[in-house]
């Protein structure tokens, strides 16, 4: 097999500690657990209506063991409270404290999990810039930034090159989780194996030199390069981190947060370098819940100088008509409690409105502009159609909010697109609440809620979504 050289190496690097690494990977399952999208202060709320049983994550307080199936058909998972995700990947952006307000970079960002862990770090008033070269992991990140409810994102599809040309020296931090050979995902994924190769690792290790290389271009001076793979193979690895040493000497290595380095190993000493290997971190599944993982923390000297912007143009993103103007601010104006979206920008793209957070405007002019806000929706004679994504962004803040916790035969209602009962006198369109996320909207009139739930998520009538429907599934 031609995994045996793998297995080779693991013995060599491991030791004593191979037969354990070993019975992890082949005669162990993989770990399940989710992280909840809310804030630290909601999440005993969310537990108090979650059936399924949980562990909590010894260090981090949003995250969770569970072994139920499925998860995926709850109203927890369709309101964007959970997202499933391996608890190694997750520690990734806890290596360490970002700041409210900074400005992130994914530049690798599919399918989404470390953006939206990005996304609620940097809050309201920070910017992620998610980054995604393959077209059909593209559309995956904008699902699950859609499903949770991300109001501070653009969505790129383009090379990193092209990003670090527009946004050389921009970001606050750049977090680089790089395609590898993904031998930590030997145990979750079987396909991983089957395509595991010398060669692909050495095709990996060279393609993540050329990344890091736009990374490291994009960090501003004092900023951040997060640096992270699922896989152990040490090309892809510690010899990467000391390229980056070797290749920009404005870039020094940094120890991870103690929660990081209580939670992980010491990476491998490498004898072409005096590289201190402690300061990158490895996750193994013998030591730590959760798959393969290596991370290396890096940090540009502040008196680094970047380089010149490219030109970027101006993009594609049109001003709204005035004739269109008052037909969306009355209708913002009806919808929101408030001034929620008055500091927005209104922008056209691709004939959709879209609401923009004035910290997003600098980077519309990038090349492959995907998704540069929140989408509003569409005008259709003379009339604003809200989409989904601006439910599930905006839904709290609502003027007429129905919370359906604790209502599971509206919420499976809902769920598979009929439409739900609304209290008499309520119209216009409704934000739907549960267990503190936000399921999306319905149009109220006489007594009736008319689904706006997208037609591609919705659940098959008769599809479990609560414990005991999906023991019996």
């Amino acid at each position: 097999m031609k995994t045996e050289v793998f297995w080779d190496r693991m013995k060599s690097i491991l030791g004593q500690d191979y037969p354990a690494f070993a019975d992890a990977v082949t005669d162990c399952e993989a770990v399940r657990a989710f992280r909840v999208h809310l804030p630290a202060e909601k999440i005993g709320d969310f537990l108090s209506v979650f059936p399924y049983p949980v562990e909590r994550h010894p260090v981090f307080s949003d995250a969770f063991y569970c072994t139920a199936e499925k998860l995926g058909n709850t109203p927890f998972h369709h309101a964007g409270l959970i997202y499933l995700q391996d608890p190694s990947a997750m520690a990734v952006v806890h290596a360490l404290d970002i700041q409210k307000g900074w400005h992130v970079l994914d530049l690798c960002a599919a399918p989404g999990g470390k953006t939206t862990q990005l996304s609620a770090a940097v809050g309201k008033t920070g910017a992620v810039v998610a980054c995604e070269y393959v077209e059909k992991r593209c559309a995956i990140l904008n699902e699950n930034l859609e499903r949770l409810g991300c109001s501070n994102t653009v969505v790129l599809h383009t090379a990193a090159d092209a990003v670090a040309g527009a946004f050389p020296g921009k970001f606050d931090l750049v977090l680089c989780d790089a395609p590898c050979s993904g031998e930590g995902m030997f145990r979750k994924n079987s396909r991983a194996q089957d395509e595991w190769s010398p060669e692909n690792v050495t095709m990996c290790a060279e393609r993540q030199k050329r990344i890091l290389e736009s990374a490291v271009a994009c960090v501003r001076p004092g900023g951040y390069l997060l640096y992270s793979t699922c896989t152990f193979a040490p090309e892809e690895n510690e010899e990467n981190a000391a390229y980056v040493l070797s290749r920009f000497p404005e870039m020094e290595l940094c120890a991870p947060s103690a929660e990081v380095t209580a939670l992980s190993s010491p990476g491998l000493k490498l004898q072409t370098t005096d590289m201190d290997p402690s300061l990158c971190r490895r996750f193994y599944p013998h030591v730590h819940r959760g798959e393969g993982q290596f991370l290396a923390l890096f940090r540009k000297a502040a008196s680094a100088i970047c380089g010149e912007a490219a030109g970027n143009g101006k993009g594609d993103l049109k001003t709204v008509p005035e004739k269109d103007m008052q037909t969306v601010r009355a209708f913002l104006e009806q919808t929101l409690d408030g001034d929620a979206a008055g500091d927005c920008l209104l922008k056209i793209f691709k004939n959709r409105i879209y609401l923009v957070r004035p910290q997003l405007e600098q980077y519309l002019t990038a090349p492959g502009l995907v998704t540069p806000g929140v989408p509003l929706g569409d005008l259709e004679k003379g009339r604003l159609e809200p989409h989904h994504w601006f439910a599930k962004a905006f839904g709290h803040e609502f003027r007429n909010r129905i919370d359906l916790t604790g209502r599971e035969d509206i919420v499976r209602q809902y769920l598979t697109g009929t439409e739900i009962p609304v209290e008499e006198g309520v119209s216009g369109f409704c934000a739907l609440t549960y267990a503190g996320g936000v399921l999306g909207c319905v149009k109220a009139s006489s007594g009736r809620g008319k689904n706006r739930y997208p037609k591609g998520l919705r659940l098959a009538p008769g599809t479990a979504t609560g414990p005991e429907e999906t023991k019996r599934s």
